[in-house]
């Protein structure tokens, strides 16, 4: 295997290749530490045939020290990604690492982020997978770095996966919702952004509603925008006033942009109008009314995803996969 930027040899594939931690690698590239002859012979033997050259890491390992990994987020101007990243960073700097960000804003940044990822040679990855798609995974596969995922994974088998699971607990919603008696549901959703996890929260509410008799159920294609949200939802309550409507936001920000539309307006909520967000951050409590949502602490998903990358690294990780569960908080602006 050469060692050009699309085939170079990594350590992670060197302790792999010879059956060993990566710290034992590292010990050997630096010779400190116990490793037996033998190891030593086979380490080296490896090292030689996959045409390796040492990096930061290989030399940062054996002293517990280590160097560069990837982070790769989408725009951080979302309070929750900043919360997720926050862990991230945090983790990172009780572990040695220096992390390298690359975020996107769209569909049409992704494959430029990943290009950026993968020019940096860093040695290990963590994704927030919103809208990846399956050309963009198999890019950053096709390297053999450690790799951890957040949300959609094709399951390489290089990678480790945080899934959170907001499909359970707003299926479960929905269910109870139809059930007392809710008939308008109105999800909106812009088709290019976060494709994904929007994707998922559609599926988890189709699942419901599909099967229900009488629920007026419309998914609408909008803008991820607090302004565009409000100016069109004050439009629309002018000539229609809402009538008793259920309305899932993929996050808390857009709840709050139709409850103030329709608060300015005069209308009531949650009487005439319901919002429940998805997505939930501190601004679903500094609202008023305080925005009902589905709640999960980013700040840790973050952590966890970055010490199952450490433990991938250090070739300890025994367990490739990581489930958050989301739990439904009822604020003011829903009746339920």
């Amino acid at each position: 295997m050469g060692n050009d930027k699309k085939t170079r040899a990594t350590i992670y594939q060197v302790a792999k290749e010879a059956n060993v931690s990566l710290a034992t690698v590292s010990r050997v590239l630096n010779g400190k530490g116990n490793v037996s002859p033998e190891t030593e012979r086979l380490v080296n033997d490896v090292i030689a045939r996959l045409g390796y050259i040492p990096s930061g890491i290989a030399r940062g390992l054996a002293t517990q020290l280590t160097a560069n990994v990837g982070i790769v987020l989408p725009s951080p101007n979302y309070v929750y990604i900043n919360n997720i990243m926050a862990g991230m960073l945090d983790v990172c700097k009780i572990y040695g690492y220096s992390p390298s960000v690359f975020t996107y804003e769209g569909i049409s940044d992704v494959a430029s982020a990943i290009d950026r990822v993968i020019a940096s040679r860093v040695e290990g990855i963590v994704v927030f997978n919103s809208q990846l798609n399956a050309e963009d995974v198999s890019k950053l596969t096709n390297f053999s770095l450690p790799i951890v995922i957040i949300g959609e994974d094709s399951l390489h088998q290089h990678n480790a996966n945080v899934n959170i699971d907001y499909s359970t607990s707003l299926a479960r919603y929905i269910t109870e919702r139809v059930n007392q008696g809710i008939r308008t549901i109105r999800f909106l959703r812009d088709p290019n952004k976060d494709w994904h996890m929007i994707n998922r929260f559609q599926n988890a509410i189709e699942s419901v509603v599909s099967t229900a008799a009488g629920v007026d159920f419309q998914s609408i294609d909008i803008s991820d925008s607090y302004t565009v949200i409000y100016d069109y939802y004050k439009t629309q309550f002018q000539h229609t006033p809402p009538a008793n409507e259920l309305y899932i936001l993929p996050r808390d920000s857009l709840a709050i942009a139709i409850n103030n539309a329709a608060l300015d307006l005069g209308y009531h909520i949650p009487e005439q109008l319901e919002t429940v967000a998805i997505v939930g951050t501190k601004h679903a409590r500094m609202a008023r009314p305080q925005v009902s949502t589905f709640e999960v602490d980013w700040y840790e998903v973050g952590s966890i995803t970055m010490r199952m990358l450490t433990k991938m690294l250090q070739g300890t990780l025994s367990n490739k996969s990581y489930n958050f569960a989301t739990t439904y908080v009822r604020r003011k602006s829903s009746k339920r």
